[in-house]
Protein backbone atom coordinates (compact mmCIF):
# COMPACT_ATOMS: atom_id res chain seq x y z
CA UNK A 1 0.00 0.00 0.00
CA UNK A 2 2.61 2.27 0.88
CA UNK A 3 4.56 1.78 -2.19
CA UNK A 4 1.56 2.49 -4.15
CA UNK A 5 0.71 5.76 -2.54
CA UNK A 6 4.04 6.93 -3.25
CA UNK A 7 3.99 6.05 -6.68
CA UNK A 8 0.96 7.63 -7.12
CA UNK A 9 1.70 10.82 -5.56
CA UNK A 10 4.52 10.50 -7.60
CA UNK A 11 2.69 10.64 -10.83
CA UNK A 12 0.30 13.52 -9.81
CA UNK A 13 2.93 15.99 -9.82
CA UNK A 14 3.60 15.24 -13.41
CA UNK A 15 1.22 17.10 -16.02
CA UNK A 16 1.23 14.95 -19.00
CA UNK A 17 -0.73 14.95 -21.75
CA UNK A 18 -4.69 14.09 -21.31
CA UNK A 19 -5.58 9.67 -21.72
CA UNK A 20 -8.73 9.06 -23.85
CA UNK A 21 -11.37 10.47 -21.61
CA UNK A 22 -14.66 12.15 -22.36
CA UNK A 23 -15.13 15.76 -20.78
CA UNK A 24 -17.46 16.18 -18.22
CA UNK A 25 -20.19 18.82 -19.26
CA UNK A 26 -21.99 19.29 -16.15
CA UNK A 27 -19.02 20.79 -14.42
CA UNK A 28 -17.23 17.73 -12.84
CA UNK A 29 -14.10 16.43 -13.98
CA UNK A 30 -14.78 13.33 -11.98
CA UNK A 31 -17.59 12.02 -10.90
CA UNK A 32 -18.68 9.23 -8.22
CA UNK A 33 -19.38 6.78 -10.96
CA UNK A 34 -15.68 7.63 -11.98
CA UNK A 35 -13.94 6.18 -9.12
CA UNK A 36 -15.04 3.80 -5.79
CA UNK A 37 -12.99 4.91 -2.96
CA UNK A 38 -14.90 2.60 -1.01
CA UNK A 39 -12.85 0.13 -3.30
CA UNK A 40 -9.48 1.93 -3.16
CA UNK A 41 -9.47 3.06 0.74
CA UNK A 42 -8.41 0.93 3.19
CA UNK A 43 -11.47 -0.23 5.27
CA UNK A 44 -12.69 2.75 8.32
CA UNK A 45 -12.01 1.45 11.25
CA UNK A 46 -14.51 -0.44 13.66
CA UNK A 47 -16.14 1.21 16.83
CA UNK A 48 -14.43 -0.21 19.51
CA UNK A 49 -11.09 -1.69 17.96
CA UNK A 50 -7.39 -0.97 18.96
CA UNK A 51 -7.07 1.35 15.80
CA UNK A 52 -10.24 3.07 17.22
CA UNK A 53 -9.50 3.16 20.71
CA UNK A 54 -6.17 4.63 19.36
CA UNK A 55 -8.05 7.55 17.44
CA UNK A 56 -10.31 8.72 19.94
CA UNK A 57 -6.96 9.17 22.20
CA UNK A 58 -5.32 11.46 19.70
CA UNK A 59 -8.12 13.51 19.49
CA UNK A 60 -8.34 13.55 22.72
CA UNK A 61 -4.42 14.84 22.88
CA UNK A 62 -5.08 17.28 20.44
CA UNK A 63 -7.80 18.99 22.30
CA UNK A 64 -5.48 18.98 25.66
CA UNK A 65 -2.72 20.94 23.12
CA UNK A 66 -4.76 23.17 21.40
CA UNK A 67 -4.06 27.27 22.06
CA UNK A 68 -6.02 29.75 21.11
CA UNK A 69 -3.76 30.29 18.47
CA UNK A 70 -4.10 26.89 16.93
CA UNK A 71 -7.85 26.96 17.67
CA UNK A 72 -8.64 29.83 15.76
CA UNK A 73 -7.14 29.03 13.07
CA UNK A 74 -8.64 25.42 12.92
CA UNK A 75 -11.96 27.44 13.21
CA UNK A 76 -10.66 29.29 10.31
CA UNK A 77 -9.49 26.60 8.05
CA UNK A 78 -13.12 24.93 8.09
CA UNK A 79 -13.87 27.89 5.55
CA UNK A 80 -13.04 25.50 1.39
CA UNK A 81 -11.51 27.94 -1.05
CA UNK A 82 -8.40 27.80 -2.31
CA UNK A 83 -7.91 30.89 -0.81
CA UNK A 84 -7.95 30.02 2.27
CA UNK A 85 -5.84 27.50 1.81
CA UNK A 86 -2.94 28.77 0.04
CA UNK A 87 -3.04 32.24 0.57
CA UNK A 88 -0.47 32.41 3.70
CA UNK A 89 1.83 30.84 0.89
CA UNK A 90 1.53 32.68 -2.55
CA UNK A 91 0.60 36.20 -1.02
CA UNK A 92 -1.46 38.97 -0.77
CA UNK A 93 -1.83 38.81 -4.85
CA UNK A 94 -3.44 35.70 -4.82
CA UNK A 95 -7.13 36.73 -4.72
CA UNK A 96 -10.63 35.50 -6.39
CA UNK A 97 -10.68 39.49 -7.24
CA UNK A 98 -7.36 39.21 -9.18
CA UNK A 99 -8.08 35.61 -10.61
CA UNK A 100 -11.36 35.08 -11.96
CA UNK A 101 -10.47 32.08 -14.11
CA UNK A 102 -8.28 30.14 -11.14
CA UNK A 103 -11.45 30.94 -8.96
CA UNK A 104 -13.59 28.68 -12.05
CA UNK A 105 -11.16 26.39 -12.61
CA UNK A 106 -10.96 25.69 -8.82
CA UNK A 107 -14.56 25.85 -8.22
CA UNK A 108 -14.73 22.59 -10.42
CA UNK A 109 -11.79 20.66 -8.99
CA UNK A 110 -13.88 21.29 -5.36
CA UNK A 111 -16.75 19.81 -6.95
CA UNK A 112 -14.64 16.58 -8.22
CA UNK A 113 -13.72 15.98 -4.36
CA UNK A 114 -17.40 16.57 -3.34
CA UNK A 115 -19.38 13.18 -4.86
CA UNK A 116 -16.96 10.25 -4.31
CA UNK A 117 -16.29 11.67 -0.87
CA UNK A 118 -19.38 11.85 0.35
CA UNK A 119 -20.51 8.21 -1.24
CA UNK A 120 -17.73 6.58 1.12
CA UNK A 121 -18.95 8.15 3.99
CA UNK A 122 -22.23 6.95 3.65
CA UNK A 123 -20.99 3.39 3.22
CA UNK A 124 -18.59 3.40 6.83
CA UNK A 125 -21.10 5.65 8.43
CA UNK A 126 -18.46 6.49 11.01
CA UNK A 127 -19.43 8.63 13.83
CA UNK A 128 -17.56 12.03 14.63
CA UNK A 129 -15.20 11.60 17.43
CA UNK A 130 -17.42 13.64 19.71
CA UNK A 131 -20.47 11.55 19.16
CA UNK A 132 -18.29 8.29 19.90
CA UNK A 133 -16.42 9.75 22.90
CA UNK A 134 -18.84 12.50 24.25
CA UNK A 135 -16.40 13.81 26.50
CA UNK A 136 -15.10 15.32 23.48
CA UNK A 137 -15.54 18.97 22.64
CA UNK A 138 -15.42 19.91 19.06
CA UNK A 139 -14.58 24.02 18.00
CA UNK A 140 -17.12 23.23 15.15
CA UNK A 141 -20.54 22.80 14.92
CA UNK A 142 -20.90 18.98 14.17
CA UNK A 143 -20.92 18.32 10.50
CA UNK A 144 -24.53 16.12 9.73
CA UNK A 145 -22.67 13.67 7.46
CA UNK A 146 -20.23 10.70 8.87
CA UNK A 147 -16.36 11.10 9.61
CA UNK A 148 -14.45 8.61 7.31
CA UNK A 149 -12.85 9.93 4.88
CA UNK A 150 -12.47 13.58 5.81
CA UNK A 151 -14.01 15.31 2.99
CA UNK A 152 -11.57 18.89 3.98
CA UNK A 153 -8.89 16.26 3.64
CA UNK A 154 -9.69 15.35 0.34
CA UNK A 155 -10.59 18.68 -0.80
CA UNK A 156 -7.12 20.07 0.41
CA UNK A 157 -4.59 17.25 -0.58
CA UNK A 158 -6.75 17.73 -4.35
CA UNK A 159 -6.00 21.11 -4.10
CA UNK A 160 -2.15 20.80 -3.31
CA UNK A 161 -1.63 18.52 -6.05
CA UNK A 162 -3.30 20.67 -8.56
CA UNK A 163 -1.78 23.72 -6.84
CA UNK A 164 1.85 22.64 -7.21
CA UNK A 165 1.31 21.77 -10.72
CA UNK A 166 0.95 25.53 -11.78
CA UNK A 167 3.91 26.54 -8.98
CA UNK A 168 6.35 23.86 -8.67
CA UNK A 169 8.68 26.67 -7.14
CA UNK A 170 6.22 26.11 -3.99
CA UNK A 171 5.59 23.19 -3.92
CA UNK A 172 6.52 22.28 -0.40
CA UNK A 173 5.38 24.93 1.38
CA UNK A 174 2.14 24.02 -0.84
CA UNK A 175 1.54 20.65 0.77
CA UNK A 176 2.66 21.75 4.17
CA UNK A 177 -0.06 24.09 4.05
CA UNK A 178 -2.52 21.47 2.93
CA UNK A 179 -1.09 19.42 5.79
CA UNK A 180 -1.41 21.64 8.68
CA UNK A 181 -5.18 22.80 7.09
CA UNK A 182 -6.19 18.47 7.31
CA UNK A 183 -4.81 18.30 10.78
CA UNK A 184 -6.48 21.67 11.87
CA UNK A 185 -9.44 18.67 11.49
CA UNK A 186 -8.59 16.96 14.34
CA UNK A 187 -7.49 20.36 16.37
CA UNK A 188 -11.33 21.07 15.67
CA UNK A 189 -12.54 17.78 17.06
CA UNK A 190 -14.53 16.93 14.35
CA UNK A 191 -12.29 14.04 12.55
CA UNK A 192 -9.74 11.10 13.37
CA UNK A 193 -6.19 10.60 12.59
CA UNK A 194 -7.24 8.05 10.42
CA UNK A 195 -9.87 10.03 8.52
CA UNK A 196 -6.97 12.30 7.54
CA UNK A 197 -4.86 9.90 6.64
CA UNK A 198 -7.73 8.27 4.45
CA UNK A 199 -8.48 11.79 2.88
CA UNK A 200 -4.96 12.27 1.77
CA UNK A 201 -4.92 8.89 -0.23
CA UNK A 202 -8.62 10.10 -1.13
CA UNK A 203 -7.37 13.32 -2.84
CA UNK A 204 -4.54 11.85 -4.94
CA UNK A 205 -6.83 9.19 -6.31
CA UNK A 206 -9.30 11.94 -7.60
CA UNK A 207 -6.20 13.98 -8.65
CA UNK A 208 -5.35 11.07 -10.97
CA UNK A 209 -8.25 10.38 -12.34
CA UNK A 210 -8.94 14.58 -13.45
CA UNK A 211 -5.66 13.83 -15.13
CA UNK A 212 -7.52 11.93 -17.58
CA UNK A 213 -10.08 14.65 -18.29
CA UNK A 214 -9.32 16.48 -21.51
CA UNK A 215 -11.11 19.03 -20.60
CA UNK A 216 -9.32 19.28 -16.85
CA UNK A 217 -5.93 19.93 -18.83
CA UNK A 218 -7.61 22.60 -20.78
CA UNK A 219 -8.54 24.03 -18.03
CA UNK A 220 -5.62 23.41 -15.59
CA UNK A 221 -3.15 25.71 -18.38
CA UNK A 222 -5.63 28.49 -18.47
CA UNK A 223 -5.69 28.85 -14.52
CA UNK A 224 -1.89 27.96 -14.91
CA UNK A 225 -1.21 31.21 -16.89
CA UNK A 226 -3.18 33.69 -15.32
CA UNK A 227 -2.12 32.26 -11.93
CA UNK A 228 1.99 32.87 -12.73
CA UNK A 229 0.70 35.83 -14.51
CA UNK A 230 -0.48 37.97 -11.61
CA UNK A 231 2.15 36.09 -9.13
CA UNK A 232 4.39 37.50 -11.74
CA UNK A 233 6.80 34.08 -12.54
CA UNK A 234 8.68 32.65 -14.96
CA UNK A 235 6.11 31.48 -17.47
CA UNK A 236 8.05 28.66 -18.67
CA UNK A 237 7.48 26.62 -15.80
Amino acid sequence: MRAFIAACSFALIVFTGPAHADPKPDGFYVKSADIDLVALLPPAPVAGSPTDKADIAAVQAYEKARTPETSERAKADNEMTVFRLAGVVLGADFTPEKLPVTTAFFARVKLDSGQPTEAAKAYYNRPRPSVAEPSIQPLLPLPKNAAYPSGHTTWSRLNAIVLAGMVPEKRVEIFARADEYADDRIVAGVHYPTDIAAGKVAGSLIAQKELENPDFHKDFEAAKAELRSVLKLNATQ
